[in-house]
């Protein structure tokens, strides 16, 4: 038996006994698909919440620090 011949009979075994139609197959390849864009977008959207989180933490801190030069040098006369 040649190659050809051997991957066409395979095919033919395959298909004889596949458990689930090809449009119900592809509806599962779909929707696969779906999730796995919708983790990528809720991965995309937890990396921004993070970086804005930590932008806002630097801003705060650095707020903080001039804030307390302030006090230092303009309200307490500097020493």
């Amino acid at each position: 038996m040649e190659k050809s011949e051997l991957v066409e009979a395979l095919r033919e075994v395959l298909h004889e006994n596949r458990t689930i139609i090809d449009e119900i197959h592809q509806e599962h390849h779909d929707y696969i698909a779906l999730l796995l864009k919708r983790e990528q977008r809720k991965e995309e959207r937890w990396e921004k919440i993070k970086t804005q989180v930590f932008g806002w933490g630097a801003i705060s801190f650095l707020s903080a620090i001039g804030l307390a030069v302030y006090n230092f040098f303009f309200k307490h006369g500097g020493g």
